[in-house]
């Protein structure tokens, strides 16, 4: 057992699924002595409903998820080329292809034994929208490991912090690279003309240092921020699969009422009779 092969069947199953069998895998590398694999296995995030959606659709509509993936490349590469005839033409196909996805999606479900609401449909299709707008989020949606939304805001790449199972497996290395010089900001000209990655040493350092710890508290917002929000995203999932539970438990609790009604008018006739 790798994390490789739990990743991939873990976001294979039903999200209801997910956390059962996740600690039963975690248990089993425990059991076998590899405690750095146990913890790796219990961090793995239970995917949003709408991430389990994307990832369903990975699987089970490949080819459909490969003309959408094609679709972006194609759509990259007339931006790159300026050919905006070609833009135009490409941008009206998206509809086209994300329309069925989602349809497929609903039934794909549906076939599960689930319904989703219009709420996850939205967010499914703004996973597939960034997918065709951004080459980052194209190589998450391919991985199948979503654990919840893709969004991209059109500036940058992708944000895939907490978004994909395994970040740093799933995504090529290029992508990678460009994330990482986007958080650590672009490149400015010092004096002369000579490339800068930080401040200038004529800053004062009382400057300098004052800038990094707004730097730091503004990073460790920003972290509590994410993590707050994966929470939030946990418990909506939970609370919408017991939303799902209470439900079905009504309707059998109705069914039981109609039964019960039933029976007690026989009796009352019985009785009078």
């Amino acid at each position: 057992m790798d994390l490789d092969t739990v990743v991939n069947e873990l976001y294979g199953l039903l999200p209801e699924d997910f956390a059962a069998t996740r600690n039963t895998r975690a248990g089993e590398a425990q059991s076998a002595g590899d405690r750095d694999l146990a913890a790796a296995i219990r961090q793995l995030r239970r995917p949003t409903t709408s991430a389990w959606l994307a990832n369903l659709l990975v699987r089970e509509r490949p080819v459909e998820i490969a003309a959408l993936l094609g679709l972006g490349t194609a759509l990259l590469k007339a931006q790159s080329d300026l050919a905006g005839t070609e833009m135009r033409r490409l941008s009206q196909r998206r509809q086209d292809v994300v329309a069925p996805l989602s349809d497929a999606a609903r039934q794909l479900a549906r076939d599960r034994g689930r319904e989703v609401s219009e709420s996850t449909i939205r967010e499914l299709e703004e996973t597939l929208d960034a997918a065709v707008a951004d080459s980052v989020a194209r190589a998450a949606l391919a991985s199948g490991h979503l654990a919840s939304a893709l969004r991209y805001s059109g500036l940058g790449s992708a944000e895939l912090r907490g978004v994909v199972a395994r970040p740093t497996a799933n995504v090529p290395r290029a992508a990678s690279r460009g994330n990482a010089q986007a958080q650590t900001g672009p490149t400015r000209l010092g004096a002369g003309g000579t490339k800068s990655t930080g401040r200038t040493r004529r800053e004062p350092d009382a400057v300098v240092s004052s800038a990094e710890q707004e730097e730091t508290e503004h990073a460790r917002r920003r972290q509590r921020a994410l993590e707050e929000i994966d929470r939030c995203n946990d418990a909506i999932t939970e609370a919408e699969d017991l939303l799902r539970s209470l439900r079905k438990e009504r309707t059998r609790a109705q069914a039981d009422l109609q039964k019960a009604e039933r029976a007690l008018e026989a009796s009352a006739l019985r009785r009078r009779r």
